[in-house]
């Protein structure tokens, strides 16, 4: 599912947070990947990739295509691609690095723990070469 318009702001079930940040802590300095998907009823869930490293969103790569056609089988339509780095991502940095967000027009949610003990996360959207933030909040039950 790709978005023309990227939104001002995400916003995700406290579950579905819980489970990405619960991923990236059990991966602790270990790069993961993930893909945060939603339904026709506007449903989401995570799916954390096995075996899958950084850029784990990536169409030439095995492990992404079998993983996004199961999800398709489905009917889950990938949303945003999720990155668990642990050095974390530069916010100034609006260049978009092919190797690491190789979708165009995609959103990405990425955690860190550049604060010990603390896991960050942020959102972002690539766009040709660029990276803009995207606001990102729990959706009120």
């Amino acid at each position: 599912m790709t978005h023309t318009r990227p939104r001002k702001t995400l916003e995700l079930p406290r579950p579905v947070v819980n489970r990405i940040l619960a991923h990236a802590q059990q991966c602790g300095a270990t790069p993961q990947c993930g893909l945060l998907t939603r339904d026709d009823q506007n449903r989401f869930a995570y799916h954390p990739m096995a075996e899958s490293v950084p850029p784990c969103c990536n169409p030439g790569h095995d492990a992404f295509a079998r993983q996004r056609a199961s999800l398709t089988d489905k009917q889950q339509h990938l949303f945003a691609c999720v990155l668990s780095l642990p050095d974390g991502h530069d916010p100034a940095s609006d260049k978009a690095d092919p190797r690491l967000f190789p979708l165009d027009a995609h959103y990405y949610i990425l955690t860190s723990l550049n604060t010990k003990g603390v896991i960050e996360m942020q959102a972002l959207y690539r766009m040709g070469e660029r990276l803009e933030t995207v606001g990102l909040e729990l959706a009120q039950a």
